[in-house]
């Protein structure tokens, strides 16, 4: 059975327990950014946001456990994690080892996309970021690349590579965006 609307609701439920528990569980194996990169990225993010990242490199990034409830009712896996380079749960950035591009520049671009999620979470606050994330991926036709807070991380990180000492404020975006 393929991932239907009506299951939506039980997936922004699901996802934004994930998402808590998970950064919860892996907020403390976490390393904080090193001072380097925080001042790299200081011209683009509010400073109490880059001091509360905290990276793990994992393996690979699991999928939820509640997919296997939803794999037990027929109903297909909506996104594949294990798919993904990086992960952002609030404040928490897990790194694939086995996906991430892990060179200087790669490990730049892949942290600052997911410190523009940073940035949503702590202006959307949790629900409101789980809730636009999967409504967004369903209005658009469930297309991870079209959701648009992955769409407005991917913009955010072309403009940082194209000018990475040219900045702007991620913040002051993500308000526009999402008001």
């Amino acid at each position: 059975m393929p991932f239907l609307p009506e299951h939506l609701e039980r997936f922004i439920r699901e996802g934004t327990a994930w998402v808590s528990a998970s950064q919860t569980s892996l907020g403390r194996l976490g390393k904080p950014l090193i001072s380097p990169i925080q001042a790299f990225f200081a011209p683009f993010f509010p400073a109490d946001a880059l001091s509360r990242i905290r990276v793990v490199l994992v393996p690979h990034i699991e999928n939820p456990p509640f997919y296997s409830v939803l794999s037990a009712q027929g109903i297909a896996v909506p996104l594949d994690f294990r798919e993904m380079a990086g992960i952002t749960f609030i404040d928490t950035i897990l790194v694939s080892q086995s996906r991430a591009d892990l060179s200087e520049a790669g490990s730049l671009s892949l942290l600052f996309h997911e410190a523009v999620h940073v940035v949503q979470y702590q202006h959307l606050g949790l629900e409101r970021f789980m809730h636009e994330y999967v409504i967004g991926w369903a209005q658009s036709g469930f297309s991870y690349p079209d959701i648009p807070l992955e769409r407005q991380a991917y913009a955010l990180q072309d403009r940082f590579r194209a000018s990475p000492s040219t900045g702007f404020s991620v913040l002051a975006e993500v308000q526009l965006a999402f008001p």
